[in-house]
């Protein structure tokens, strides 16, 4: 399974999914056509064709059709993804280093919601799997307090349940020289 750039009619790069044997893959690339039409950028779509090349691997090494993925598959996705080997039938036997970042993980988890939730508008999927991962908290439960607070004071606040904690980002501090 590869991504792969291809030349559109009127000379534009794209970005399309194909199988091992060489078959594009099909949900992958109407999502795909979706994006490229309502304009998301190049580095977007290619970004977006990656994460599901490796979630589609992820599917056929655990032989799941996807359109009958259940909260546990996902869950068990965020583990393969974390995992260096890239499989689920080896395990290492020492803690070692998660493959990727947590920030690389929710980026592939908010592709897979977009992506399902695209598939169920269009009535592909039956299932809204957006709905199956996200809880609403109380609004208290939030320490941060935007600036229009005071209007949605009673609302409860979406959480994706799968998504993972990121470590905070680090401040580059740059001093610039005083000129002479």
């Amino acid at each position: 399974m590869q991504v792969v750039e291809v030349e559109t009619q009127d000379h534009q790069k794209r970005y399309v999914v194909i199988d091992d044997e060489g078959v594009l893959v099909e949900p992958i690339m109407q999502y795909l056509k979706y994006l490229d039409r309502i304009g998301a950028a190049r580095n977007t779509i290619r970004s977006y064709a990656t994460v599901l090349k490796q979630y589609w691997d992820y599917l056929s090494q655990q032989q799941l059709d996807w359109q009958q993925i259940t909260l546990d598959d996902l869950a068990q996705f965020v583990l393969w993804l974390k995992l260096p080997t890239g499989s689920l039938h080896i395990l290492p036997a020492q803690p070692v280093p998660q493959a990727r970042s947590n920030r690389t993980i929710n980026h592939a988890l908010t592709v897979l919601s977009s992506f399902y939730d695209y598939h169920w508008r269009i009535d592909n999927i039956s299932t809204n799997m957006k709905e199956k991962t996200t809880t609403y908290l109380p609004p208290r439960a939030r320490r941060y307090k935007s600036f229009l607070h005071h209007i949605t004071k009673g609302s409860p606040v979406a959480k994706n349940i799968l998504k993972q904690k990121e470590d905070k980002r680090k401040m580059i501090v740059l001093l610039a020289q005083p000129s002479p």
